[in-house]
């Protein structure tokens, strides 16, 4: 079994814990401290964190959906991380706002209910997506090929049954399986490029 780490960051905007299951083959990390530093955890999870919080939120948003809606929602991630209007990194974006009940970008992340990716087969399946859109340069680019290309902008998302407001000033680009997805200009025109990675580096997949 995975070793559940808990995660306190702060800094980074995180300002609640979260159980992540951290596995990579037949190798499991050891709980981290509660006390140690925020800037001392990332460094000792690296690559791993954006990872493992990148494949987090493509289970709890889409690990019932076709690997192309898990890819599409990965998209929206990375887009907003590239964004200046949006937070730096993956898991800042991920848990934005988490402390807000019911009002954070990414609902599982504060209806106060468990992170944890209780279904291993399809939590080592959202690992290896996470893996296979973090490479970049190093698949070739064949993560690209995996996103549907009108997906490739978008920036925002939502179910097919609810109707936010926002989604009337945004541009839909398509919908798979159960979600809309959508583009905000304003995002779009604030990214840089190339879009950067947590660690400045491509992540090795699996």
């Amino acid at each position: 079994m995975a070793t559940p780490v808990a995660l306190t960051m702060p800094a980074l905007g995180i300002v609640h814990q979260t159980a992540i299951t951290v596995s990579h083959g037949a190798e499991s990390l050891q709980r981290f401290p509660e006390t140690m530093r925020p800037h001392e955890t990332l460094r000792r999870l690296g690559d791993r964190l954006a990872r493992d919080c990148l494949a987090l939120a493509i289970y709890h948003e889409a690990r019932g959906e076709r690997t192309s809606g898990q890819f599409a929602v990965a998209q929206v991630i990375l887009n907003r991380v590239r964004s200046r209007i949006y937070p730096r990194s993956i898991c800042a974006v991920v848990y934005q706002n988490a402390h807000r009940q019911n009002r954070c970008q990414f609902s599982f992340a504060c209806d106060k209910r468990s992170d944890y990716p209780f279904d291993r087969t399809a939590w080592e399946k959202m690992q290896k997506v996470a893996a296979a859109v973090l490479c970049r340069e190093d698949c070739g680019g064949k993560q690209a090929a995996q996103v549907n290309r009108d997906m490739l902008e978008a920036t925002h998302y939502h179910a097919v049954q609810v109707a936010p407001s926002w989604a009337k000033r945004l541009r839909r680009v398509g919908r798979i399986g159960r979600h809309l997805f959508f583009a905000c200009e304003r995002t779009l025109a604030r990214m840089d490029t190339p879009p950067p990675s947590d660690t400045g580096k491509p992540v090795p997949a699996p």
